[in-house]
């Protein structure tokens, strides 16, 4: 079988049921435009999208909304036609009511539609206010991944490996380019290198997890008391409400010898089961770094270093912390899988955390031992409001961000 059948063969059915690729794929496609940039998948794992599968700027200054409709073992049919037909009319329509003056609409499909059932959803478009439509059928999309561009994308997504001849066509593309980037002292070379590290390491079971806050500058401990802190992972789409897992830890006096000095507590486990729940006195001071976390037992929770994909991060400090913070970065295994600076900070204030580990052995750390205003942090989107949400969940995400081996 020809390499452009073989392509077309993945495309119709290789995807079936896997909505997350789907996108993805088609997000990818679409990057290999000139005409677009910033390209991002919006919810490929499902959720409420309003109308865009894909988000991207279309020639450096317009908004571009993209839609992905893929059918299960398309074969082109009357009836697949009209289904995808009925959908591109309804994708585009959520568009419009999100955001009226949208201009540019990307429609992917699978199916191969004729270059009159192109003219006719685009004339559609073009009568609802204007707007240019990009159809990205099953041909289109084919000859794009059958391109030395799109050759990663194929193998990534459609498991299709590149022929020898076009290998040779793919180094003599980009073999200049590589070289490149072998004088620019192997920078994006070793980001590769990073991604492909990681990935590598995905399987490895979730040994350590660590939050770590960085201060503005050193601190005495007794600068910093009374403080808590807590970080919640919670899977995005799981069906329960409980966070699957979650680190607290707040200011102590522990016992040092014939002295007492200031250290911490750190729970560490579920809402329902803690891992460990500790007191530790402090290593270094001043200070102008706190960790929070570390070896983990076995957890059915996070079994693997992968799993952390997707999980969404729980902030909650008390505000005399959060105004001396610069930074905060989640650490698992010997990677940073993901950095807030102090910039991309959205604060809110709230009468108490979500939840607070209570511990009936230690009644001096009971939840209301301390009476602290609370802060939730979460990443702000730094666009204006009401227009936009000015914050959104900070996900963890391994597509958007390859996490690089942690430097304290």
């Amino acid at each position: 079988m020809s390499t452009a059948r073989f392509t077309e063969e993945r495309l119709r059915s290789w995807l079936d049921a896997n909505q997350q690729d789907r996108e993805r794929l088609c997000a990818a496609v679409l990057s290999l435009d000139p005409r677009f940039s910033r390209v991002e998948p919006r919810r490929p794992k499902g959720g409420r999208d309003q109308g865009r599968d894909i988000e991207a700027v279309f020639e450096n200054d317009r908004p571009a909304f993209g839609g992905v409709a893929f059918v299960n073992g398309a074969n082109d049919s009357s009836a697949q036609k009209r289904r995808i037909k009925r959908k591109f009319r309804e994708d585009l329509r959520a568009a419009q009511s999100h955001k009226p003056d949208v201009k540019v609409f990307v429609f992917f499909t699978n199916l191969d539609l004729t270059p009159s059932e192109v003219v006719e959803m685009q004339d559609h478009a073009r009568a609802k206010g204007g707007v240019v439509a990009e159809i990205l059928h099953r041909e289109r999309m084919r000859m794009a991944l059958d391109s030395p561009a799109g050759f990663p994308f194929r193998y990534q997504y459609l498991g299709i490996k590149m022929s020898d001849e076009e290998q040779v066509g793919f180094f003599r593309v980009y073999g200049e380019q590589l070289q490149t980037l072998m004088t620019r002292k192997f920078t994006d070379l070793d980001r590769s290198l990073e991604r492909i590290e990681f990935l590598s390491d995905k399987a490895s079971p979730l040994h350590w997890l660590q939050a770590v806050i960085t201060l503005d500058h050193e601190y005495d401990h007794a600068e910093l008391a009374p403080f808590r802190v807590l970080f919640q992972f919670r899977r995005r789409g799981s069906r329960t409400s409980e966070p699957q897992f979650c680190i607290a830890a707040e200011d102590i006096r522990v016992s040092c010898g014939d002295e007492r000095t200031h250290g911490f507590r750190l729970y560490v486990g579920t809402e329902q089961q803690q891992m460990y729940d500790l007191k530790q006195p402090f290593s270094v001071a001043p200070t102008d770094q706190l960790g929070f976390g570390g070896e983990l037992l076995h957890t059915r929770m996070i079994p693997t270093l992968g799993a952390l994909e997707r999980h969404e991060i729980g902030v909650f400090i008390s505000e005399n912390l959060v105004s001396r913070l610069k930074s905060i970065a989640i650490v698992a295994n010997i990677y940073e899988v993901a950095r807030l600076e102090r910039e991309d900070l959205y604060r809110e204030s709230i009468e108490d955390p979500p939840w607070w580990p209570e511990n009936p052995s230690w009644p001096e750390l009971a939840p209301n031992a301390k009476d602290l205003a609370w802060v939730a942090l979460s990443r702000s989107t730094g666009l204006p409001f009401p227009e936009y949400l000015p914050n959104v969940s900070w996900l963890l995400d391994f597509y958007a961000r390859t996490p690089r081996r942690w430097e304290p």
